[in-house]
């Protein structure tokens, strides 16, 4: 069964599109390229946890942008090097 090209969208587009917005006005609104915008939502690279966090902010995604915040300050907590204790 072949699907469509609206099934094949990224969740992302989806949103975004969803809602109207093209890749220019939504890359402004989150500080982000819209060309990278573009190859985020085609799967391509690995973008940073605060850079999505930004682009479903601006979405109006609060619940989401909030939950990737989260996750990237843990990752920095775990990341962060400390004092080795003897």
């Amino acid at each position: 069964m072949q699907q469509s090209g609206n099934e094949q969208m990224s969740p992302l587009r989806r949103l975004r599109e969803g809602g109207g917005e093209s890749l220019r006005a939504l890359g402004a609104r989150a500080g982000v390229d819209p060309t990278y915008l573009s190859r985020i939502e085609r799967g391509i690279g690995d973008p940073p946890l605060s850079t999505l966090a930004r682009i479903f902010s601006a979405l109006g995604s609060k619940e989401i942008a909030d939950r990737l915040n989260e996750d990237a300050a843990l990752i920095a907590e775990v990341l962060t090097p400390t004092e080795e204790v003897q």
